[in-house]
């Protein structure tokens, strides 16, 4: 196995496990056209192209009674999903 630089760190050990498991728990959505007509209609705080992106795409998959949370560490990004009541998975 290549050890990058987060090995030489320790942090493959410390969190790769974590990692994995919340990588494996991330889907991939298709920007439909409601998704994208969503995105171009203002939000509760003010969204940023990628961040209207990202919350219509929430909003879509709880229309459809999917539990989904946001993990991030961009504040104007959590934000938003706070403003529209989406759980923050706190990483």
């Amino acid at each position: 196995m290549k050890c990058g630089i987060e090995c030489r760190r320790g942090l493959g050990r410390s969190h790769g496990e974590a990692v994995r498991a919340l990588t494996a728990r991330v889907a991939l959505i298709e920007m439909t056209p409601p998704v994208l007509a969503r995105a171009l209609e203002p939000f509760a705080v003010a969204a940023r192209t990628l961040d209207a992106l990202h919350l219509a795409s929430m909003e879509f998959i709880r229309s459809r009674l999917q539990a989904i949370a946001l993990a991030s560490l961009d504040a104007r990004l959590l934000a938003g999903a706070r403003a529209q009541g989406i759980p923050i998975y706190q990483i």
